[in-house]
């Protein structure tokens, strides 16, 4: 590919990102010559980090946490991201800085690989960045209830979503008819916060908790109650891959990305 290829995340915070082992064993199974570090961009600085990316040498970014949304109105997004209203991977070329949203293809093949479905209930707790990439996911497929603590629009494709406040009461009778649980907060990364109750939650339903982890107290519950529920690691599996051949060109080594992400939890 010529020049070495500069690569990265940004996120605040970003030091729990898993995404630099992941990426650097796939440059190197592919003996691309590259980097691929993490980058703590403050909220007011993201701007300027990504303007002056290119000038950087950066061949392209991962965005994560809080930055999704505000790497949208940054970039040119795809079809995708701009159905998502969110990006969390950009590809600086040519003079230009396009936007992708690899977060929905990730999520859709960890449903797969966790044995779920988007075709029936979806409970989906956040109105965030990855909360948007995973009802972009079900729209056309499945019924997606939005529960946030922070009241905010939340539309797909033009057809507004209700978002419920996060009330127990409520809550639980939204989980008493779910079939799949997702769980897009950051709530995983925080063990001191109450556990969710899932005692209503029918048996065949699966939980999923979008962190990057071995298991949150969110998926250790589930499984408690007979569930079957997983953490984050392969939508980051599959979301990273994807960025990867965007920003190379190459098919990325999905398994070979898998085995250094699991090494490294």
């Amino acid at each position: 590919m010529g020049a070495r290829v500069k690569l990265g995340v940004i996120g605040w915070p970003v030091a729990h990102s898993k995404s630099p082992q992941m990426q650097t064993a796939a440059l190197a199974a592919l003996g691309i010559d590259g980097e691929y570090h993490a980058h703590a961009v403050a909220p007011d600085e993201v701007e300027q980090f990504i303007t002056r990316a290119p000038a950087h040498g950066f061949r392209g970014v991962n965005v994560t946490i809080p930055h999704k949304e505000v790497a949208f109105k940054l970039c040119q997004p795809d079809e995708l991201a701009a159905r998502v209203g969110a990006v969390n991977t950009l590809v600086f070329e040519g003079g230009a800085v396009r936007g992708h949203n690899t977060d929905v293809h990730g999520f859709v093949e960890l449903v797969k690989e966790a044995g779920g479905t988007l075709e029936g209930n979806v409970v989906l707790l956040g109105a965030g960045g990855a909360a948007r990439a995973v009802a972009v996911a079900v729209h056309g497929r499945g019924k997606c209830a939005v529960v946030s603590r922070t009241p905010r629009s939340f539309a797909v494709d033009g057809h507004a979503l209700t978002v419920t406040p996060w009330d127990e009461a409520l809550l639980a009778k939204l989980l008493s008819r779910a079939d799949l649980i997702v769980d897009a907060t950051p709530r995983g990364l925080d063990a001191t916060l109450p556990a969710i109750d899932l005692s209503t939650v029918p048996k065949h339903a699966v939980v999923l908790d979008l962190v990057v982890a071995r298991a949150t107290a969110l998926t250790r519950a589930a499984e408690a109650q007979g569930l079957k529920a997983t953490a984050g690691a392969a939508m980051l599996v599959h979301q990273g891959a994807r960025a990867f051949e965007l920003w190379t060109g190459q098919p990325a080594p999905v398994e070979v990305m898998r085995s250094a992400l699991e090494a490294a939890l």
